[in-house]
């Protein structure tokens, strides 16, 4: 089911039916706002059927990155007699130096009715060169799609712990015991927050002797609290929110030690 954007979907309509489709889009926006199952919407509609391979291509990471044997891949399936054939990177921004540039080739001469779409929440990590080729359709939260749910006793915690991801919001409203879940998530950075230097240290140690934590989840919470200080007035935390997405971005585009990269994060809170 796809939630909300009104606009972003009737400007892909309209672009089909006045025959101005873009043969190359940029789905930009936070996860999980549906960028991905629209695209896959559109793409249906524009090739008049259910896609699948060879028509359909999509393109995602493998541990972390989308390399360029990856890229070449397509390439290679773009010389396949086809009369429509879409491609759809999903978290575009992890493509690494060397697949961004093979893509770039592959923009800047396109086939006739071949679509790409690139999906991304963080567009700043891709090359300009990419984007400037993109019509880029911007994808943001939207409060009001929530108003069936606004008498529930949660309802602006469940706003701000959703981050705007819409799809995450609504199984907050619907699912009580994940909810629950998450509020335990937020109870255990305030504890974390309060805590001095050696028991910070204390915690990354047993963080991460658990093999199944998640690093950006936490970074992600850590970054919500900060938040919630900052609306509040408290200004100085504006520093450590910048602390914490500088190594969200080197986790995402480097072999940084997670755990060396949280201590020196932790000298900084």
């Amino acid at each position: 089911m796809t939630i909300g954007h009104k606009v972003q979907i009737a400007f892909l309509k309209n672009a089909v039916l006045n025959d101005r489709v873009p043969q190359a889009m940029l789905f930009s926006g936070v996860t999980g706002l549906g960028k991905k199952r629209i695209a896959l919407e559109f793409l249906n509609q524009l090739g008049k059927k259910d896609l699948s391979y060879p028509d359909l291509i999509l393109v995602a990471e493998t541990r972390g990155v989308i390399a360029i044997d990856q890229v070449r891949e397509v390439k290679r399936s773009l010389t396949l007699k086809s009369d429509f054939k879409a491609i759809v990177v999903d978290n575009a921004h992890l493509m690494n130096r060397d697949a961004q540039n093979c893509f770039l080739k592959t923009l800047e001469e396109p086939n006739k009715n071949v679509y790409f779409i690139l999906i991304t929440s963080h567009p700043r990590m891709l090359k300009n060169t990419i984007i400037s080729r993109c019509e880029e359709l911007k994808f943001y939260q939207e409060k009001d799609i929530f108003n069936e749910f606004k008498h529930h006793p949660y309802f602006q915690k469940i706003i701000d712990l959703s981050c705007g991801k819409h799809g995450v919001a609504i199984s907050f409203f619907r699912n009580q015991d994940l909810l629950q879940e998450e509020l335990n998530k937020i109870k255990q950075i305030e504890d974390f927050i309060k805590g001095d230097l050696q028991e910070k240290f204390s915690f990354s140690k047993k963080f991460f002797s658990i093999k199944e934590n998640n690093l950006s989840d936490f970074l992600n919470h850590l970054i919500f609290y900060f938040r919630t200080k900052l609306i509040t007035g408290d200004f100085s935390v504006k520093e450590k929110i910048e602390e914490i997405e500088n190594l969200k971005f080197m986790l995402i585009t480097s072999n940084i030690n997670k755990r060396l990269g949280f201590e020196s994060l932790i000298l900084k809170l």
